[in-house]
């Protein structure tokens, strides 16, 4: 099955938030939204997206694309939080 993926982004300030919104948006992805999170001791920037492209459910393909994302996502200080599918008509 090959579908696009949804995905959950957390960056610690605003401007890499900002940076990594213009950097997906740049690869085509479909943005959903950009959020201050707030925790006990500090705050997080959200954003969720939809690839641009569908991805292949397999352990290697998830496992190669969120190794690729987590190098682009070093320089902004953010993690990959989470990812789901996305069903056909979504």
């Amino acid at each position: 099955m090959v579908t696009p993926l949804a995905f959950v982004v957390r960056a610690r300030t605003e401007q890499d938030a900002t940076a990594l919104v213009s950097r997906f948006k740049s690869e085509g992805c479909q943005m959903a939204w950009i959020k201050r999170k707030w925790w006990p001791s500090r705050r997080r920037w959200e954003i969720a997206a939809k690839t641009a492209e569908s991805i292949a459910l397999t352990l290697e393909d998830i496992d190669r694309w969120s190794l690729v994302l987590q190098e682009e996502l070093e320089p902004y200080d953010a993690l990959l939080m989470h990812w789901v599918p996305v069903p056909a008509g979504a």
